[in-house]
């Protein structure tokens, strides 16, 4: 039988062969249930980032500050449903009186124009990115709406981070990847009169830290996109890069690894904290979080779904490169934590596991 040391081993090594292979640095954490129902724990590291703003590189280890990105949105995501325990917000609530703005940026039309919403949005849709929000690199419409507006629009409205975007379809009708998330981090602010920072750190319960990248004392690294048995393709500085006025649920989150598995392990322990023993969750909402929530809904999620930065590094014929395991034409659907495959996948992850990613390599599952 293998012991917990032999795993450590195991995982050290495959962290090192990956940094031996082109990855500048990576760190990498394992929970699971022993026999007993004890929650084990290893972490393996390897290499070192670049951060270019300051001229210096820095170690990567469990304990490493470093964006999370979109895996931001797994902490908004249960912020959310902490306000649906207290009462405080329901998942059919429409979002009209505490995002007015959302609404007032109607739907994107091809010629530039925008024509009002007709269908209603709830705090669901937004969980569950079928508000029909896109992003202007990888959405028809809002690329057709986009090319349209003046440059001085778009000098303050860059792609991604616009909150001035119209919709790219009405809500509850298609899944979309797409900036919900960020609209949910600030109707979290609005409805706690706290920050996603100050908010996120003391609900949570973790004895962790999150910090938000407004915050002047860390600056996001240059970010790429590692294809195995290639090379690291660099891919400039983060749209998030820039502070902000505010914390950004989407993508704007910055922890260590080590943090953010305690806040991944919630959904492995019923809602508990796995240091502090404190619940942060009833177990009954980490079930729903864990739910297929996209077939009661009549709504089919996309074959393939891909990062949108994939995008850069397509083939010339706009394939995959054959390195990029893509889990093309399995089925799968959305939680309100994230991507479920409903088939167990090539990798070994089986069937009903959830998992999403950040942008620049961050990935949990």
């Amino acid at each position: 039988m293998s012991t917990m040391s032999d795993l450590q081993k195991s995982l050290q090594s495959t962290v090192e062969a990956a940094v031996s292979d082109g990855l500048p640095g990576m760190t990498f954490g394992a929970l699971w249930r022993n026999a007993s129902g004890d929650i084990q724990r290893v972490w393996a590291s390897s290499g070192s980032l670049k951060l270019p703003q300051e001229g210096k590189t820095v170690d990567v280890l469990p304990d490493t500050i470093l964006p999370v990105l979109s895996c931001t949105k797994l902490i908004v995501a249960i912020a959310v449903m902490q306000l649906v325990e207290r009462g405080e917000i329901a998942l059919d609530d429409l979002v009209n009186d505490i995002l007015p703005e959302l609404i007032a940026n109607g739907i994107a039309q091809e010629d530039g124009s925008r024509l009002p919403l007709s269908a209603p949005m709830t705090v669901k849709a937004l969980l569950t990115h079928t508000a029909g929000l896109g992003f202007q690199p990888t959405s028809r419409v809002l690329g057709a709406w986009y090319t349209k507006q003046s440059e001085d629009y778009k000098a303050q409205f860059p792609p991604f981070i616009g909150w001035d975007f119209p919709s790219a379809a009405e809500p509850g009708k298609v899944w979309a990847y797409s900036h919900s998330l960020d609209w949910l981090g600030r109707l979290i602010a609005r409805k706690t009169g706290l920050s996603l920072e100050a908010g996120s750190a003391a609900d949570l319960a973790l004895q962790i830290q999150i910090f938000f990248e407004k915050k002047s004392h860390f600056e996001l690294p240059q970010w790429g996109l590692f294809i195995p048995g290639s090379s690291v393709q660099w891919l400039g500085v983060s749209p998030y890069a820039t502070p902000g006025t505010e914390n950004n649920g989407g993508a704007g989150g910055i922890t260590t690894m080590r943090h953010f598995a305690e806040i991944a392990a919630l959904l492995i322990t019923g809602g508990v904290g796995l240091s502090t023993g404190r619940r942060v969750l009833k177990q009954e909402t980490v079930q729903e979080m864990l739910r297929d929530q996209l077939t009661p809904m009549g709504i089919t999620y996309p074959p393939v779904h891909e990062p949108s930065i994939t995008m850069q590094v397509l083939n010339d014929d706009g394939s995959f490169p054959t390195e990029i395991k893509t889990g093309r034409g399995v089925k799968k659907t959305f939680t309100f934590a994230g991507e479920m495959n409903l088939e167990s996948l090539e990798n070994g992850r089986g069937g009903g596991s959830v998992s999403w990613g950040g942008a620049p390599g961050i990935y949990w599952s």
